[in-house]
Order: C-alpha cells, then structure tokens, then sequence
C-alpha cells in the first residue's frame, strides 16, 4: 500500500510538473499561426503596393514616351515652320529687289517726263480754278448749287488730277456750255422783296436773263454768287416790260426784254426813284411848275381842238 501510496504521488509529482508544459506548447502554436497570418498579410501587402508601384511607373513610362512623341511633332511641325517661313522671307526679299528696280526705272521715266507731268498739272489746275468761276457766276447754279462740288479743293491740290477728275470737269464745262444756250422752264426757289423763299416757276433764258412767276406776280429774277440764289427785283422797270414778260412766260409772245448786263442795269432800274419819288424829292417848288405844265397841256389842247374845227 506504501509503495501504492508512493506511486501515486510520483506520478502526482510528474503530472503537476507536466501541465506548464503543455500550456506553454499550445501557447507557442497560437502565437506562430498569428505571427504566420501577420506575415502572409505583409507579403500581400507589400506585393500589392509592389504591383501598384509597377503599374505607375508603366503609366509614368508611357507618358514619358507619349510627351517625347509630342515633343518631337511639335519641334519637327516648328522647324517646317521656320523653313516655311525661310522660303517666304527669300521670296519677299525677292520681290522687294524686284521692286526697287521698278521703282528705280519709274524714278528714272518720272524724271524725264516729270517737268511736262506737271505742267499738265498746273495748267488743269489753273483750268479748274477758271472753271470754278465760272460756275459761280452762271445763274444756272442757283438751280443746283453743288454742281461744281467735284472742283472743291482741285485748284489748291498739289497731287497730280486723275482722269476722273479730268472727266468731271468736262462733263461740266459740256453742262454749263449747254444749260447757257438753252431756253427752259424750271422749278425753284426765290427771294421775294419781304426776305421771304417762296417757290416760283423760273423761265431760263440762258445765262442772260431769268424770269419768275409765282401765284400773285412776274418778274425778273436776279441772281446773286454769294448765296447762288434768285432775288425778286424790287422794282420792275415799266408796266409795258412786264406785262410783255408776262405774255412771253405764258406763251402769248414771241419775245421779252432781256438783260446781257448780268443784272447791272435791272439793278440800276431798281434803286433809280420814280416818278412820284422825283417829285417828291424836288421840294416844294416842283409842284407849281407841274401845275403850270398841266395848264400848259390843257390850254394846248383846247387851241388844237379849237382850230380844227
């Protein structure tokens, strides 16, 4: 029973001493599986950034390549460019060789014909200033007051005239030459005696006389350069010079007074005073002498009717 006894605490002894063990063995498993777990999730891990980091260096490494490719085009479309551009630059200094030579046999023609070039040029110049006078003293102007408008500035200008302007100037030279020697009606405007524009009928008798009618009188009208207009005549010249007028403005005569003074003597008619303005002016004596002279005619009419009876 003893030596039962002792077995059994023996084998108590071992077993007490053999439980740690076994803790610690099972411990130690756990501990490596986790160690394991870790260490598979660090290769993982550590293989996914390593294929990520791959996969953008590929993409970095394209687009190195793809910007080198671009980089290229652009450099070699630029050098065409600049050959383009190198061809054109020749090409223009070409030409502009080219045009200095013609600029420099212009300049040699110029200067053989340049003294009669601008001798034309005075001369149509001169024309032109003649002309513009002209123009401005026709009456016909007063119906077209811009007529002469291409003249403006012709006669001052020191460039050379161009065959148009030449033209223009012929054209109205043609014009006024013609408008001169005719006889026409037209529409326009007059200065009556009150300072008003009224609209009147104008019979144009060439550059000689202009005649006018409105709705209530006929007359000559006179025509004035500075404001290329026609100013009713104050005073018409007798009743018998304008009721032929008349007539001859209606059609119901053959002819008419005219003026070839450009106005001057209807413009003396007009300031020269009347009758009863020279009596009037003559004081008191004339009125005896015009009461003698009436007595004078009565007297002398009554000895002619006497004696031819």
């Amino acid at each position: 029973m003893l030596s039962k006894a002792v077995l059994l605490f023996c084998a108590g002894l071992l077993f007490s001493q053999a439980a740690p063990g076994i803790l610690y063995g099972k411990d130690m498993r756990a501990d490596y599986v986790k160690l394991r777990q870790k260490k598979e999730a660090l290769v993982k891990r550590a293989a996914e950034e390593a294929e990520k980091a791959a996969r953008e260096a590929e993409a970095a490494r394209l687009k190195i390549l793809k910007n080198k490719k671009t980089l290229k085009d652009a450099v070699a479309a630029r050098q065409a460019k600049n050959e383009e551009l190198k061809a054109r630059i020749a090409a223009i200094n070409r030409r502009l060789k080219q045009l200095d030579a013609r600029r420099a046999d212009l300049q040699l023609q110029y200067d053989r014909t340049g003294g009669p070039v601008k001798e034309i040029a005075a001369f149509t110049r001169s024309y032109a200033s003649d002309l513009e006078a002209v123009v401005n003293r026709s009456p016909q102007t007063a119906l077209d007051k811009n007529r002469d408008s291409s003249l403006k500035g012709l006669a001052e200008s020191d460039s050379f005239p161009s065959m148009e302007d030449i033209g223009k100037m012929v054209d109205l030279l043609l014009d006024e030459a013609e408008k001169s020697g005719e006889v026409r009606l037209e529409r326009g405007a007059i200065i009556d005696p009150s300072g008003m524009e009224v609209g009147a009928d104008l019979l144009m008798v060439g550059n000689l006389t202009a005649l006018y009618r409105t709705e209530t009188k006929t007359g000559y009208a006179l025509y004035s350069k500075a404001g290329r207009r026609f100013f009713a005549l104050s005073r018409e010249p007798s009743f018998w010079v304008s009721w032929r007028n008349s007539r001859y403005f209606s059609g119901k005569a053959d002819a008419l007074y005219l003026d070839i003074s450009e106005g001057r003597v209807l413009r003396q008619i007009a300031h020269k005073p009347g009758f009863l303005e020279q009596v009037s002016g003559g004081g008191p004596v004339v009125w005896p002498i015009i009461i003698v002279f009436v007595i004078g005619l009565a007297i002398t009419g009554e000895r002619f009717f006497f004696l031819k009876k």
